[in-house]
């Protein structure tokens, strides 16, 4: 080798050095950049490392410059096999090139044995401490996270579906006194017996629901609410055993003539309700919390009859309806538990805008109609609620049971006991009005299929 190529050997090296370590400075810090978006790919793949395609240019340089046959095979390379004047150089990559070519290889990783299970696109990661979404139910963990409440998986619950809820309601704070016996004649009368009384128990009613799903952590819902309840009650005194005092007619229409000897009742309270729900995961750590937002459409019927004899019949009828509409905001928390069972609340609270209609009427089979009163009056009713229960879900979480309590709360609202008793008192139409409390609560069972 001659003198000359000596001395341009080694500047050379001395450049190619220098161009080295920026480029590799720079390849880190891109790397660094770029290794939370690959990261998915990397650990799901055990990627063994890899020569980047920088240190492979550089050895290849390298070991041209000190062969004797580097410079001549490049000038060879420019020269056409013809001889002729044109030609096509070889193709070198460029330093930008060659840097990012080394930034989007995959990064290297340790064997991973942990098991990973495909669910469509989407992939989870058994073991893992890091909560993930998936289309399995929360259970806890078999690897390092594995005490109650720890998800290894998480319930993918905007998946579309159908729920059928069966509910078992008792209406409370409704009661209504119809009947009390009496002893004695004029001012002298006392009452001599518990009073008759007549109210809703325990009775069945359903939801229907149907989620759509619209992304991994949001959904829309409907559901339907279908409550009917009826109660009976009677009661009859034998003769010169005293009488039953009529506690529901008009004061203004009683006489010595309105001492009965029979009376019987009938009390229905129904109602529906439609929930429309925007739904959306706030929290996927120890446990799913999820945020509901949407309206509520409430329709409430209190229908009562009663019925009293001597030998004549005296009727009372009252018949009182709601229709309300508003927003409604909830919140749904689900728990995980051993096995494949999970905990779960539902909290809700609504503002139901509309208007209560209620009627009066008293008649009688020889005089007719004795007492008539109507009551239109516009409100705004809050209605709480609250279920808390126990779920079991199956290893896909298609098929899903649930159970628990429910109680309800509705203020603000009016009653047949409440609006009677204003009736007779002549307080319909007074500062506060008839606002009574309603509330419902019981038992809930849930079936749900997803698919």
């Amino acid at each position: 080798m001659t003198l000359p190529k000596v001395v341009l050997t080694c500047a050379l090296l001395c450049c190619l050095s220098v161009q080295n370590c920026e480029l590799q400075a720079q390849a880190q810090r891109v790397a660094g950049g770029t290794k939370a978006n690959v990261g998915d790919t990397a650990a799901t793949t055990n990627t063994k490392p890899k020569v980047s395609r920088i240190e492979g240019l550089f050895s290849t340089e390298s070991e041209g410059l000190f062969s004797t046959e580097s410079v001549e095979s490049a000038e060879g390379a420019r020269k056409p096999q013809d001889g002729s004047l044109s030609g096509v150089a070889p193709r070198v990559a460029s330093p930008h090139e060659s840097l990012i070519s080394y930034a989007t290889q995959p990064i290297p990783t340790e064997p991973d044995n942990s098991e990973t299970v495909l669910l469509g696109t989407r992939a989870f990661y058994r073991g893992a401490q890091q909560v993930l979404w998936s289309r399995s139910a929360g259970r806890a963990g078999s690897g390092p996270c594995v005490q109650p409440g720890c998800f290894e998986d998480i319930l993918e619950a905007h998946r579309s579906g159908i729920i059928a809820e069966f509910i078992y309601l008792h209406p409370r704070n409704v009661d209504v006194p119809y009947a009390t016996p009496m002893d004695g004649i004029g001012p002298s009368e006392v009452p001599n017996g518990p009073s008759s009384m007549v109210g809703p128990g325990y009775q069945p009613g359903f939801r229907l629901g149907l989620n759509w799903n619209l992304t991994d952590d949001s959904s829309l819902s409907a559901t339907y609410w279908l409550y009917q309840s009826q109660s009976r009650d009677s009661r009859t005194l034998p003769g010169g055993s005293g009488y039953l005092n009529a506690d529901l007619v008009h004061p203004n229409t009683t006489s010595v003539a309105t001492d009965f000897l029979a009376a019987q009742a009938v009390y229905d309270i129904d109602f529906d309700i439609i929930d429309v729900h925007y739904r959306r995961t706030v929290s996927e750590k120890d446990y799913l919390m999820y945020l509901t937002v949407g309206a509520r459409y409430v329709r409430l019927d209190e229908d009562f009859r009663a019925s009293y004899t001597q030998p004549g019949t005296t009727n009372v009828s009252s018949d009182i309806g709601f229709d309300g509409v508003g927003p409604r905001v909830g919140l749904e928390i689900e728990r995980a538990m051993d096995g494949d069972c999970y905990m779960y609340m539902r909290g809700g609270a609504s503002l139901m805008f509309g208007s209560f209609k209620a009627s009066y009427l008293q008649s009688n089979v020889f005089s007719g109609e004795q007492a008539s009163v109507g009551l239109e009056d516009s409100r705004m009713v809050p209605i709480t609620e609250l279920e808390l229960g126990l779920g079991w879900g199956d290893t896909s979480d298609t098929f899903r049971f649930s159970a628990g309590y429910y109680v309800g709360a509705w203020f603000n609202t009016v009653t047949t006991g409440g609006f009677i008793d204003s009736v007779q008192d002549s307080t319909l139409y007074s500062i506060g009005g008839v606002g009574d409390t309603l509330v419902f609560d019981g038992l809930v069972a849930r079936v749900e299929v997803r698919y």
